[in-house]
């Protein structure tokens, strides 16, 4: 929403990187049926094409780019969108998706206006680098405290029940499977 008021525009959308994909992460209402698909491959429609050359694409109407997915092209024309723009999200050389937004008028976007929406995706792709490494950090921490419990049990116990008791808790929690199990031949 904040990127629809900065530029006067009646649309936006954000997709980030997955793996070799532009994957759908937030977008206004107003933008719904003309961003519909959940995933885009690197080069497909426009957004694609941005992320594959690291490059803004301004289109002053979508109903005649070629460029553009079909699908999205049909909602674009039957709500009445024509102007388009997306810039990719940077970060530390990295690019982590691609912002778009969208006009209901034909429009050429000035280059001052490109490197405004560029300036505004590469806060958010700081604000996006900054979540996923505090995501990580998070991780990091459950899998330490996972490890201090584990050697405090096996530190502390003579009881060989429970010292595989914990040690099947910890191998879960550290994989990310449900169960584990022990086997103890005789």
């Amino acid at each position: 929403n904040s990127a629809t008021a900065l530029l006067d525009v009646e649309g936006a959308g954000l997709r980030l990187v997955d793996g070799n994909d532009l994957v759908l992460k937030a977008r206004t209402e107003s933008a719904a049926a003309i961003m519909a698909r959940a995933r885009l491959t690197a080069g497909e429609s426009l957004s694609g094409l941005v992320l594959v050359t690291g490059q803004p694409v301004a289109v002053e109407d979508l109903v005649e780019d070629t460029r553009y997915d079909e699908r999205h092209k049909r909602a674009a024309l039957e709500l009445g969108f024509h102007g388009f723009l997306s810039v990719p999200l940077r970060a530390h050389d990295r690019i982590l998706g691609v912002l778009n937004v969208y006009t209901k008028r034909r429009r050429q976007f000035q280059q001052d206006e490109i490197a405004l929406l560029g300036t505004f995706a590469d806060q958010a792709a700081l604000a996006v680098e900054k979540d996923r490494k505090l995501q990580e950090a998070r991780g990091h921490a459950a899998r330490l405290k996972a490890l201090a419990r584990l050697n405090q049990a096996v530190s502390s116990s003579l009881d060989i029940g429970e010292v595989l008791r914990v040690i099947a808790e910890a191998a879960a929690e550290l994989t990310g499977v449900p169960a584990v199990s022990f086997w103890v031949a005789d």
